[in-house]
């Protein structure tokens, strides 16, 4: 918990509470708020934020949710006036006090809130290999604008015939909603079918009769297919810097890389980082080690080249070297 006066007598708190209630289930609670009076006159400032999670996992349910607030407040004055800029210009002693100058506008006030709720669940159906889950999505979002002006001031216009006071309270709201079944298997790690519904309005709440309303709803279909990690390992478990990175050679790397992998088969071996220099490494495992090698700097130099818009001509891919090839030659000039 924090907290401290701060400019224009201003105050600031901010709190946070979370808790591990037990190994399945966290949740926390946070405030924020600020407020400041200001030098000026009608320059008041204030925030408030709110946040709430909870986050729950076992093995047959899963579940994650926030509710999240925010409040915005800003006292409008427009401006010093013309009488009240020659009076601080004048560098009279009473007017050295900004909180004495007159303002354009006394009673003018800005608020913006916003609310975000957001829900996760997912519900394993069996245990087995060929996972079932059925799983809910909901996020829910409000915006209000409100300006209010009790006192006409025509500095930056008119109003419309028959108003006596500047008030627009506009919200905007919004929902998505999908339901969806997951089921991983042998070929896909992921395949999900789902339906989606989306509906948002828009509104002034002072008149409803211009109301902007959309309502969908989607069928969606999405298959994904990973990646299984069959091993890591740091080439220096003990350096504690990354910046030991520059000591380690690369014929020292090659070897510690090649009595770890030799015996791995997998589709791909990649080599991250940019600190250690990887082509002789690569040239030299790619020799030895069943499947091709990759490293950061390779990938790059293979994606800035398809940005480039640059043919690979005598540097196209070989089933060896499938990102770029034919620069193992030109190895002994560097």
């Amino acid at each position: 918990m924090l907290f401290k006066t701060v400019y224009s007598q201003g105050q600031l708190t901010d709190a946070l509470f979370t808790t591990n209630v037990n190994r399945k289930l966290n949740f926390s609670l946070s405030f924020k708020a600020l407020r400041s009076l200001g030098k000026y006159q009608n320059s008041l400032s204030g925030s408030k934020n709110f946040n709430f999670t909870y986050n729950y996992n076992s093995e047959k349910f899963n579940s994650k949710m926030f509710y999240v607030s925010q409040r915005l407040e800003k006292h409008e004055n427009g401006g010093l006036t013309t009488i009240s800029i020659d009076d601080f210009e004048s560098k009279d002693d009473v007017f050295d006090e900004r909180s004495k100058l007159n303002v354009k506008f006394e009673d003018a006030i800005n608020i913006y809130f916003i609310r975000n709720f957001f829900s996760k669940n997912s519900f394993n159906l069996t245990n087995n290999k060929k996972k079932i889950s059925f799983n809910h999505t909901l996020l829910y979002s409000t915006i209000n604008n409100t300006y209010d002006q009790k006192t006409i001031n025509n500095y930056y216009g008119e109003l419309n015939s028959g108003l006596i006071s500047a008030k627009d309270n506009y919200k905007f709201r919004s929902i998505f909603n999908k339901i969806s079944l997951n089921l991983s298997n042998l070929i896909f790690d992921s395949i999900e079918a789902g339906l989606i519904n989306f509906n948002f309005e828009y509104f002034n709440l002072n008149n409803n009769e211009n109301k902007i309303r959309e309502n969908s709803n989607l069928f969606s279909l999405k298959l994904t297919k990973g990646f299984e990690v069959l091993d890591q390992l740091s080439l220096d478990p003990a350096q504690g810097d990354t910046r030991a990175i520059y000591d380690l050679s690369p014929a020292a790397a090659s070897q510690h890389i090649r009595a770890r992998w030799q015996n791995i088969e997998a589709d791909a071996y990649l080599i991250t980082g940019t600190g250690l220099p990887t082509l002789r490494i690569i040239a030299e495992l790619s020799e030895t080690l069943p499947g091709p090698v990759l490293s950061s700097n390779l990938c790059l130099a293979w994606a800035t080249q398809q940005v480039a818009q640059i043919a690979p001509a005598e540097l196209a891919p070989t089933t060896r070297m499938p990102l770029l090839a034919g620069w193992e030659g030109c190895l002994e000039r560097l």
